[in-house]
């Protein structure tokens, strides 16, 4: 999702305040340091509507990038965008291209496998053993994405490269401020800056790309990005998206894909294009660990704006996306990106056993 501008927007943040989270090898957060103390810097950022809050990231990325798409035996399908060497689906990054590939090929195999268990390859013969399989991620045993590991106290440190290297100061200032209001809420999970940490992100401010991350630790240095601020397609950088995005990167799905998202919104199909119908599919329950799921939350900072104001997932821009079937709670705002809710908090908390 992206930030867009009634009109250009230039964020005059200075560059002392955008230092790194903990700049010397950190112990586990304390109470007398929970992160870094930048509470001067959060008055000086953006604060985003939902409305605003737009999904604008696909537009972005069709109006310079390669579309593909693809069918498989079974009547599945595919789609995703090239940028780079990247495979990216709107605000997820699938893989490098020739994994996403390698991945296509395999559930390919898988599909044979599971069709005709008497005509199987060497790699069909591994394949049939796999209980589930999807061909985003291969063989599975969760949705999400890897978990960030722990370190001796039980803590989950999440490195990621020096802002300074990849980001101005506005970007640097945006990040630093998602990563400790995330850690605030969380303590035990903490970020901590590093170029020889083998497993790291890597923030990046690329212009007419989107916002967009991996789901859960893919392992070695993964890439995610917040598109600068931009008068056509707007901005990425709001604290709201980058905590979205960063929740991505600890392997937090959205919130709209859930298995069970049917009994709480009806998916407005007929209006959606299919950018809309690839952000909407929902994950399958077998693929789903049932005891990292809470209540479905409306106040989820995953959860998409239900209207498309920017039209960049429907046929015109201020399409409904969706519409909700159960009660909605005083006060809650449909597709924030505020904070994390309560319900985000506890998710994550589930998801790395604290």
């Amino acid at each position: 999702m992206m930030k867009r501008f009634p009109s250009l927007v230039v964020l005059s943040l200075a560059l002392s305040a955008c230092s790194q989270l903990n700049p010397q090898t950190p112990a586990a957060p304390s109470a007398h340091n929970p992160m870094l103390g930048h509470e001067q810097m959060a008055a000086a950022l953006p604060v985003i509507s939902a409305r605003e809050a737009t999904t604008l990231s696909s537009q972005a990325l069709s109006q310079v990038k390669v579309r593909h798409s693809y069918t498989f035996a079974n009547g599945e399908q595919i789609h995703y965008t090239s940028v780079g060497n990247l495979a990216v689906d709107n605000d997820i990054v699938l893989g490098d291209l020739a994994e996403v590939q390698k991945n296509i090929a395999q559930y390919e195999e898988f599909l044979k496998a599971k069709a005709n268990p008497g005509q199987l390859s060497e790699q069909g013969m591994i394949l049939f053993r796999c209980p589930s399989m999807t061909w985003w991620g291969g063989c599975l045993t969760s949705w999400e994405g890897a978990r960030w590991d722990q370190d001796a106290n039980g803590n989950t440190p999440v490195y990621y490269e020096p802002l300074s290297a990849t980001m101005g100061a506005s970007g640097q200032a945006v990040v630093t401020e998602a990563m400790r209001r995330i850690q605030a809420k969380v303590p035990r999970i903490y970020f901590v800056p590093s170029t020889t940490a083998p497993n790291r992100i890597r923030f990046t401010e690329t212009a007419n790309n989107g916002c967009w991350s991996r789901l859960g630790r893919a392992g070695g240095v993964q890439q995610l990005n917040l598109q600068p601020p931009d008068l056509r397609t707007g901005t990425c950088q709001v604290v709201g998206i980058a905590q979205h995005e960063i929740l991505h990167a600890l392997g937090v799905a959205h919130e709209h894909q859930r298995p069970d998202r049917d009994t709480y919104i009806n998916v407005n199909w007929n209006a959606l294009n299919q950018t809309g119908r690839d952000n909407f599919f929902a994950y399958w329950a077998r693929d789903v660990d049932q005891n990292q799921i809470t209540s479905f939350d409306y106040g989820s900072i995953m959860l998409y704006d239900p209207n498309d104001w920017g039209g960049a997932m429907s046929t015109a821009p201020g399409t409904v996306l969706y519409t909700t079937k159960q009660p909605v709670p005083a006060g809650t705002v449909l597709g924030q990106r505020n904070d994390l809710s309560d319900l985000d908090v506890q998710a994550l908390k589930m998801r790395y056993g604290y």
